[in-house]
């Protein structure tokens, strides 16, 4: 586990069930150069019995530290919050429709692309220098260039052909 994992999980413990969100931890405001980079912001909530609340985090980066308190008061209006969170999701709807894909679709999609970055993070960690300069001479010899992202997808299930249309579907045209 690295540090930043152990600072936050804690010896002998899991992500279910991390030391940080314990009463007796502290968060120790550290960071560094790691693989597995966290952010944890810790707030306690009491509530009464039958009681709820709504909680947004939003996350986000400005160039100046002006910048972010400027942008943090104009989203602390809970109505103009409301208001960009209903157009995000508008504007999801309409880039779906235009790639004529459904929600489901994008849950997929996201979770392909999550494994392909931390196979590919994987990869180049334990990639030879050797082996680097090989691959783009052994595409190039069936005619692939390289130069765009490849994705092999291999079905072992037939009841999971229609993860090749959806593949299909959803690749732009000449790639």
């Amino acid at each position: 586990m690295r540090r930043i994992g152990l600072k936050f999980i804690g010896r002998n413990r899991t992500n279910v069930n991390p030391e940080a969100m314990t009463r007796s931890a502290k968060l120790t405001n550290s960071d560094g150069s790691v693989l597995d980079p966290i952010v944890a912001i810790r707030r306690r909530v009491t509530l009464a019995p039958d009681e709820s609340v709504v909680v947004d985090l939003v996350i986000g980066v400005c160039e100046t530290r002006d910048a972010a308190i400027a942008m943090i008061d104009k989203y602390d209006d809970r109505h103009l919050a409301d208001r960009v969170f209903d157009m995000a999701w508008t504007h999801g709807q309409v880039v779906l429709r235009q790639l004529n894909a459904t929600e489901a679709d994008a849950q997929l999609y996201g979770r392909l692309a999550s494994s392909w970055f931390t196979r590919r993070h994987h990869v180049e960690r334990h990639r030879d220098s050797r082996q680097e300069s090989a691959w783009p001479v052994r595409l190039m010899g069936h005619g692939i260039s390289g130069d765009l992202p490849i994705v092999l997808l291999r079905i072992s299930n037939p009841e999971k052909i229609e993860l090749v249309r959806q593949l299909i579907q959803h690749t732009p045209s000449g790639d």
